[in-house]
């Protein structure tokens, strides 16, 4: 009589016996015994990156890493933490002398058998001195525009006209507003734009000069105010000649944050936006002759605006 025995099959790759039973002529089972157990290890997550500095690209030691994980940049700018479960949160790096940088960390949970997971997080970390700062403060606070008056320009029509503005334009005897737009370097070639702001902060001794310029145009972020250099929208209202024209700077309020090592750094900063254009002159009615000054829509702006 002849048996068939069981044939015991194993699978390399996951190291798992397979078991089966096989029947013989004469209707016995032979049962291949268990398999045995494999215990997979834990996984393990590693997070490491190298910090550099922003303008130079040389690598920074020194650095203190907080938040979701913790250690400080070695001699080669680098940094490796190993964790036994998965983490997420902010990442701070900071040192004295450079902005804050924060990063985002999250870690996906692995199962026993997935392996090992590795996090690569570089980060390059801006000077307070740097030219490329400008570009990367938090600008929060942002109001409504405000009227200057203090700062305000006046331009007569003759002066308009000696920039070869038609006469006819300021005078309208019509039931209707009449507008159109003047040059803003007929009215001044320094009429400034955009924001600078400047702060100091003095620190065990030391000063810490920050400076921050809105850049409008071109690429230097140090450069100063930039200059209007667009269209004024000007309205002369119906039965109305104008004479002269005042030209009011509008201000929005910013509250600039300097995320430095040992905190948030805030100034407060205005900004030129935009200018508003008032014509002042005489009503053409005959019933109020008196000079009286008519303002703009309060929502007309500049226009199109160029930089010098």
């Amino acid at each position: 009589m002849k048996k068939f025995f069981g044939l015991k099959m194993t699978l390399a790759a996951l190291a798992v016996v397979s078991f089966a039973s096989c029947y013989d002529s004469e209707g016995s089972d032979v049962i291949i015994p268990n398999a045995t157990t494999i215990t997979w290890p834990d996984p393990v997550y590693v997070v490491n990156g190298v910090v550099t500095d922003y303008d130079a690209g040389n690598v920074m030691s020194g650095v203190a890493v907080s938040g979701a994980i913790t250690d400080t940049t070695d001699e080669n700018g680098a940094f490796s933490v190993t964790l036994t479960s998965p983490v997420s949160g902010d990442v701070d790096f900071a040192k004295e002398g450079y902005l804050r940088a924060t990063r985002t960390l999250k870690v996906a949970s692995l199962v026993k058998g997935q392996g090992n997971a590795i996090y690569n997080m570089n980060v390059a970390m801006i000077a307070v001195t740097s030219q490329s700062m400008a570009a990367n403060i938090k600008e929060t606070e942002v109001e409504a525009p405000v009227e200057v008056a203090a700062e305000a320009e006046v331009i007569s029509v003759a002066d308009l006209e000696a920039w070869g503005y038609d006469p006819s334009n300021f005078v309208n005897d019509t039931d209707e507003e009449k507008s159109f737009d003047i040059w803003a370097g007929a009215i001044a070639h320094d009429l400034p734009y955009g924001m600078i702001a400047a702060a100091s902060k003095a620190d065990d001794g030391k000063t810490i000069f920050i400076e921050y310029v809105q850049r409008e145009f071109g690429n230097d972020p140090f450069e100063g105010y930039r200059i209007y250099n667009g269209s004024l929208h000007v309205t002369i209202p119906a039965h109305f000649q104008a004479t002269s024209f005042l030209v009011t700077p509008l201000m929005v309020a910013k509250t600039l944050v300097f995320p430095l090592a040992e905190g948030d750094y805030t100034v407060p900063v205005e900004s030129i936006t935009d200018y508003r254009v008032k014509a002042d002159g005489k009503s053409l009615d005959h019933d109020h002759g008196h000079t009286h000054t008519h303002s703009n829509n309060p929502n007309a702006g500049g226009g199109e605006v160029g930089g010098e």
